[in-house]
């Protein structure tokens, strides 16, 4: 049995690890306050004009295969973007530079380490989180690597970032997304105008017929240059968003812990005092039978 001293001194240690969880919680909370109304209308909006895009980009690629079907194979020259493009698929893995995020990291690597497995694509991390996880698994890949910027970056922080992967055919994009306090999950996303959430059945049913104004070079250039940049930014936005969920659900988890912990101790704690205390007696009660004799 322990001592009530190394009980004691526990006691303390756990406290002041609810402490730290409970100032990290209400951190995180107020965090979270400020920009989860931002990041939920921004996805609503953003997810529409992902759906306009792909149209667009649709709309794009047939007008140029009807071109190229006018004209002599040795005269084609095949190019669905109004860009410089490298023909390259890119696979991006968002993660936080700080720890304590909660389960959210694990969920997204996992999911793209699995993807990366599968394929073989050019590869960013994003996140110290997701480099330290990386280089653990001493996985057989280059890779580039940039910190996370804060959530609310604006363009000129992401322009490296963005200046990188934009020169790419296709920026699939994996990272966390908050549906509420209690569930945070892994997505992946696409910055090319590809579809690749619960709507990609729906909308790629869709067969419209649009009219551009004043071209649909312009606006297909619009959508690749400004928009793609929109869609990375709440990429992050996203990523953040999810962390400071899955850190406030961790974060409770521990403060619950904790709070077990120290209800145990501190009965551990009266046993302890008690066994002393009749140990104690017993020793009172055996010296006087001593006296007495």
């Amino acid at each position: 049995m322990r001592d009530i001293k190394s009980v004691e001194e526990e006691i303390e240690i756990t406290r002041l690890i609810k402490s730290l969880a409970q100032t990290y919680e209400e951190v995180a909370v107020l965090k979270i306050q400020k920009v989860r109304i931002t990041v939920l209308t921004t996805r609503d909006f953003l997810k529409r004009v992902t759906e306009v895009y792909y149209e667009v980009k649709k709309s794009y690629k047939n007008r140029v295969l009807k071109l190229i079907s006018k004209k002599k194979k040795d005269e084609t020259i095949i190019n669905f973007t109004t860009l410089n493009k490298n023909g390259k698929t890119v696979t991006i893995l968002i993660t936080p530079n700080e720890r304590l995020m909660g389960e959210i990291s694990n969920k997204v690597f996992y999911s793209f380490f699995k993807k990366i497995l599968e394929e073989k694509t050019d590869l960013i991390v994003i996140g110290k989180v997701g480099k330290d996880l990386f280089d653990s698994y001493k996985i057989n890949r280059s890779y580039k690597y940039f910190d996370l910027p804060i959530i609310n970056s604006s363009t000129d922080i992401l322009k490296p970032i963005i200046s990188d992967i934009i020169q790419y055919e296709n920026v699939n994009v994996y990272h966390g997304k908050f549906i509420n306090l209690v569930n945070q999950i892994e997505v992946l996303s696409s910055l090319s105008g590809e579809v690749l959430e619960e709507s990609t059945s729906q909308q790629q049913k869709k067969n419209s017929d649009f009219l551009f104004e004043p071209s649909i070079e312009e606006i297909l250039n619009f959508f690749e240059v400004q928009i793609f940049s929109s869609l990375f930014k709440q990429s992050i936005a996203e990523a953040e968003l999810a962390n400071l969920g899955s850190r406030i659900k961790a974060m409770e988890e521990v403060t619950n812990n904790t709070e077990e912990q120290i209800k145990y101790m501190l009965n551990e704690k009266q046993t302890i005092s008690k066994a002393v205390e009749n140990r104690k007696q017993l020793q009172r009660l055996a010296g006087i039978s001593l006296w007495a004799n």
